[in-house]
């Protein structure tokens, strides 16, 4: 799973490190293809762990705006 703290992310590359080793022991065991980059999804995953924790901190994000925004009373600004 992706970290849901940013101090987390960095201690996701002991992950990354397993993951490549684990598919490399796949392909040794010739269940995913050598040279086939699509059955390298793990490993591609885990390698943009960075972009998966900013893509969901945005939807946290937008989601908190867009309520924000519904719960606030344009008529009545305090």
């Amino acid at each position: 799973a992706v970290p849901d703290d940013a101090s987390k992310v960095a201690e996701f590359q002991k992950i990354g490190e397993l993951t490549t080793e684990f598919e490399a022991s796949l392909k040794d065991l010739m269940f995913i293809s050598m040279t086939d980059k699509k059955d390298e999804k793990l490993s591609s995953f885990v390698q943009n762990v960075e972009v998966h924790f900013a893509a969901r901190k945005k939807k946290e994000i937008l989601a908190n705006a867009r309520n924000l925004l519904l719960h606030f009373d344009s008529a009545n600004p305090s």
